[in-house]
């Protein structure tokens, strides 16, 4: 029974065998799909609390190309849209608020491999961007849109993980993002405020799985 296996087994092997996971070139896109809590929203003045913050619905995708540049390292260009939507539920005034939040971005990137002849391999992907986000806001008892935009740039680092399934088809996953931000906020009737930060993000909505093709 056993040497029967072993027969079976044999054309598989073989085929695992001659399988090359050498790094190459690269088309894909990751994507994440999310619910995440939302803070409390407020007015200055009274300086109070006036909504409970409801979950945010999160939809984030990044499609890029990426070229071998080094045995362990890629050179990529991205793509990426996120869309946010969240409900502030009232406490005492009984008028919800909805604020939707658009995001479009453009980066180039590059991806270290720790074992890049591997099928199952580790990497940190450091990235500079460039993001614009269109953030809308509306109270149920009015008909206007209160809208201000975020223009930033940002400096990042992911760590992350890929899986051959073969020679041309991979899986990805990235877990969270740190790094540093900058940019100005564009009111439509205030001053533009401008700010910086350091951030990092391990949340559900900072991991993404995605699919690879190589050539």
């Amino acid at each position: 029974m056993k040497s029967i296996l072993f027969l079976l087994f044999l054309p598989f092997a073989s085929l695992l065998a001659q399988e090359d996971f050498s790094l190459r070139n690269v088309a894909g896109g990751h994507f994440s799909i999310s619910l995440r809590k939302s803070g409390g929203a407020s007015i200055d003045n009274p300086p109070i609390d006036i909504y409970y913050g409801s979950p945010n619905r999160i939809l984030d995708m990044q499609p890029y190309l990426a070229w071998k540049i080094k045995r362990n390292t890629l050179f990529g260009l991205r793509l990426g849209y996120q869309s946010v939507f969240t409900l502030y539920e009232a406490q005492d005034i009984g008028v919800n608020l909805k604020t939707y939040d658009r995001t479009y971005s453009v980066g180039v990137f590059t991806r270290h491999f720790l074992t890049p002849e591997k099928a199952f391999r580790f990497f940190l992907e450091p990235s500079l961007g460039a993001h614009l986000t269109v953030n809308s806001r509306r109270e149920d008892d009015d008909d206007r849109e209160a809208v201000y935009h975020v223009r930033q740039a940002s400096l990042k680092v992911s760590p992350g993980v890929t899986y051959q399934l073969s020679q041309h088809f991979g899986l990805l996953a990235k877990f969270g993002q740190f790094g540093l931000r900058t940019g100005k906020l564009v009111y439509e009737y205030d001053a533009d405020v401008w700010f910086r930060e350091f951030f990092a993000d391990a949340s559900l909505a900072a991991f993404a799985l995605g699919v690879e093709y190589r050539w």
